[in-house]
């Protein structure tokens, strides 16, 4: 498999991360395919690459400490050189406010959304080939305000984009360049977790899809070395015939 960027996408298996996955294939790049279900992730990959000459996968959690070097060896392997593109869509949602959440729950959600996601896009960015590089973290549209309902999780996204900005100020001078994608409410699992929590239904004419926020992850990617774009905020667009009811429009959109 020769020819094209090597783009690395973390939580590819479903949801926006499986939509950028197929996108970036579509558009000529080798992709690394990462998520923690092998079963998910085969599938995923049969139906964006059904030849698997554009794409390889890697079932792990890239919480572990060897994840990074385990997706730049497959790279190496499978492409002949490390990626220097690295989209992370993976991250954990709990619901609840903050007198809600035991000590643990906390610790958690902060470790697995802020902590450890810069963890892996560091390490990844470190082994990456030549002068240049681009990492695309997926955001909430969650982390550009705190949400009343779900502060928790909304203070875990705010606290991402700040790691994202410095993370953009520490490789910018290396030549990479850094972007955060922040989702409004998505059609994925996480979105019919959030659902479920707030007993609303699920409307699709008031849900972005995948592959929406694949298209500006593509944007961002497609732009000169000369330029950065340093941040995307996709929301859905109302129906015209959506109810004031269904999601209030004071609520602010996430996920």
């Amino acid at each position: 498999m020769t020819g094209g960027r090597v783009v690395a996408v973390l939580g590819a298996s479903q949801g926006i991360g499986r939509a950028i996955a197929a996108r970036s294939v579509a558009d000529g790049d080798r992709v690394v395919m990462v998520a923690r279900t092998a079963p998910v992730l085969a599938g995923a990959r049969a139906a964006i690459d059904p030849g698997g000459r554009r794409s390889v996968t890697i079932a792990c959690d890239i919480e572990q400490a060897d994840a990074s070097e385990l997706v730049v060896a497959e790279a190496r392997r499978s492409f002949g050189e490390a990626p220097s593109i690295v989209v992370h869509s993976a991250g954990s949602f709990i619901a609840g406010r903050l007198g809600e959440l035991g000590d643990g729950e906390l610790a958690e959600l902060f470790q697995r959304n802020v902590v450890r996601t810069m963890s892996v896009v560091r390490r990844l960015m470190e082994r990456r080939p030549g002068a240049h590089g681009h990492v695309v973290v997926v955001n909430s549209t969650a982390g550009l305000q705190l949400h009343p309902t779900n502060p928790v999780y909304s203070a875990t996204m705010i606290a991402l984009r700040s790691m994202t900005d410095a993370l953009r100020n520490e490789l910018n001078p290396h030549g990479v360049r850094v972007t955060s994608v922040f989702s409004g409410r998505c059609d994925t699992p996480m979105l019919r977790e959030v659902l479920r929590h707030e007993g609303a239904a699920f409307d699709p004419s008031l849900a972005l899809r995948p592959s929406d926020v694949a298209a500006a992850v593509a944007a961002a990617l497609a732009v000169g070395d000369r330029a950065e774009i340093t941040e995307i905020v996709v929301r859905p667009m109302r129906s015209a015939t959506a109810t004031a009811t269904a999601w209030p429009a004071s609520s602010p959109q996430r996920l």
